[in-house]
């Protein structure tokens, strides 16, 4: 199960084009994310606050979903490491930060999880779609 957030700023023909990019309706990679859940809910319309200046991203949107990240200690010296994942032929993103996740919420209508305290991953993507 899955829920689409898309930010309340988005035009009424932004709106459209992600809705339809998360519903797989425009092929490409979103359309192979698609089959990986059986439900999908939303679209809801947040207001996103992202935080990508700090060497660590935060995530908000709206009420529905908060992310804050930290760095992973080596459980022995309690040093930071920083792991990364390289992926040459990654779908959208070919390098990705291995962090943990400090605060992992989301609750929507009928979609809720934390994954507080456990893994999550970050990277920067282009798309330039079909």
């Amino acid at each position: 199960m899955a829920t689409t957030l898309i930010d309340d700023r988005a035009n009424p023909a932004q709106r459209e084009a992600l809705q339809s990019l998360v519903e797989g309706r425009s092929a490409g990679p979103w359309a192979i994310f698609r089959k990986t859940f059986k439900e999908l809910h939303g679209p809801d319309y947040v207001t996103y606050e992202v935080d990508s200046e700090s060497r660590l991203p935060r995530v908000r949107a709206g009420e529905t979903l908060t992310i804050e990240t930290e760095y992973i200690r080596n459980p022995v010296t309690k040093e930071t490491v920083h792991p990364r994942l390289a992926m040459p032929e990654g779908l959208l993103v070919k390098d990705i930060a291995l962090v943990g996740s400090k605060h992992f919420k989301l609750s929507a209508d009928k979609v809720r999880y934390d994954h507080s305290g456990r893994y999550a991953a970050f990277g920067f993507f282009q798309y330039f779609g079909p």
